[in-house]
């Protein structure tokens, strides 16, 4: 999923759409899921805007996704007093 992939997911927007994805085809898959329960899925206009925003990692950059998302936290002031090997 590119939303994962490219470090959308660290974004407010990202993890919302995500989590919807998520929980929409996980909890609800099932024929015999009461339909007036089922969570709505994100629109594809929300989808496309999110997408046609930079994207928060680099992934030609040849680092692994856990040296990304590292090298974006840090970067946003997470793991303050944290030594980083990036």
């Amino acid at each position: 999923m590119k939303i994962h992939k490219f470090g959308y997911y660290y974004l407010p927007e990202g993890k919302k759409i995500a989590l919807q994805i998520s929980s929409g085809t996980n909890k609800y898959r099932y024929t015999t899921t009461n339909i007036a329960n089922k969570i709505e899925l994100p629109s594809e206009d929300s989808i496309s805007k999110l997408l046609a925003r930079p994207a928060p990692f680099d992934v030609a950059s040849g680092l692994s996704h856990l040296e990304l998302a590292r090298k974006f936290t840090v970067s946003k002031g997470g793991r303050n007093g944290f030594s980083s090997h990036l």
